[in-house]
């Protein structure tokens, strides 16, 4: 998988407005200058490495790079887990992630249940799968690693969804406020 073939897809609101930039790595690798944010990669060809500079302050409500990815039916995708209440374990094309399961659905279970597990900020779906930090696509002996170097900017949420042939990289970031560089 080339790094580099992205699109990035960033939402914040600015004055009580939800605005939306969605950009190729084309536009991004010089620095991409937008209504109010302007957006540089400065990684190298194996690191993406994004910063946002604000010329007014903004709240990011999501930070997204999507890749188009042919998923094969003996792929796997290693999901690691949120904290101790998430599997962590490969996943194959038509198996299930499961989340909260029947009991734990009622409301006053999900509201603290949800506390320690990714229920309430995930997806989940048949053929689609996450997993937190770190990841890495298998098939038969060859491994493809993907990771972030740097989860104090909070947490990065990986996505393969296997029946869309998509795999997307979330940084955690709602709410976040900035005026300069992120």
């Amino acid at each position: 998988m080339n790094l580099k073939e992205y699109t990035l897809k960033i939402e914040y609101k600015i004055g009580g407005k939800i605005k939306e930039e969605s950009v190729e790595y084309a536009l991004v690798k010089n620095g991409y200058d937008g209504e109010n944010l302007h957006i540089v990669d400065d990684g190298d060809e194996t690191h993406v490495r994004i910063k946002v500079s604000a010329n007014a302050k903004v709240e990011l409500t999501l930070a997204e790079l999507i890749y188009d990815r042919y998923f094969e039916n003996n792929e796997r995708f290693f999901a690691n887990g949120f904290q101790s209440w998430t599997a962590t374990r490969e996943y194959k094309r038509n198996d299930v992630q499961y989340g909260l399961r029947s009991l734990s659905k009622l409301p006053i279970v999900r509201k603290f249940s949800g506390a320690s597990g990714d229920y309430a900020f995930t997806e989940y779906g048949k053929d689609l799968y996450h997993g937190f930090s770190y990841t890495y696509f298998r098939k038969d002996d060859k491994a493809e690693f993907v990771g972030s170097l740097n989860e104090r900017t909070g947490y990065t949420i990986f996505y393969a969804d296997m029946k869309e042939n998509v795999f997307a990289v979330q940084k955690d970031v709602e709410g976040l406020s900035i005026e300069d560089e992120y």
